[in-house]
């Protein structure tokens, strides 16, 4: 029987450790790991127009560096861990909940800052099988200790 692992992530969020986080589980159960990148544009996209940048070309490059960020991710996971991965435009909460529908998962891996409690709480009454676990954003490690006089920001950490 095989053991499929979902992870979602958010380009430029931190995320990256999510993904690390999924890869090291997706090893040591030997299972499947999907890794599905989430991004919308900005509420306020359209105002761009006003300062004569065209909208729809800030979606399609924002789209396309969502992509890159995925690729580049995908790359540095270790050879042995079987993935698909795919880049999703809109609400995380709606693509990961699709996601689910249409797959078979056994676990979950998201950052905290991606889902809210009632989100997690909905995932949890439909899907009572599916384990999910929340990994904390780098970017919100590196400000918690910079906050508790801890540590500066580490090299990696996206803000």
């Amino acid at each position: 029987m095989s053991f499929n692992i979902l992870a979602a992530g958010r380009p430029g969020m931190g995320e990256e450790s999510t993904v690390e986080r999924a890869a090291a589980r997706a090893a040591e159960e030997h299972a499947t790991l999907t890794l599905m990148c989430v991004w919308a544009p900005a509420r306020l996209i359209h105002w761009a127009r006003l300062a004569g940048v065209d909208p729809g070309e800030l979606v399609r490059e924002h789209g396309e560096q969502s992509s890159q960020w995925i690729r580049a991710v995908v790359a540095g996971l270790p050879p042995d861990v079987s993935v698909k991965f795919a880049c999703r435009r809109g609400m995380a909460k709606r693509e990961i909940a699709a996601e689910l529908r249409t797959g078979h998962y056994d676990e979950l891996v998201v950052s905290s800052a991606l889902l809210g409690q009632r989100c997690l709480d909905r995932l949890g009454r439909d899907h009572p099988e599916l384990r999910i676990e929340l990994v904390e954003p780098v970017a919100l490690e590196a400000l918690r200790a910079e906050h508790h006089g801890g540590v500066a920001v580490p090299d990696h950490a996206v803000l």
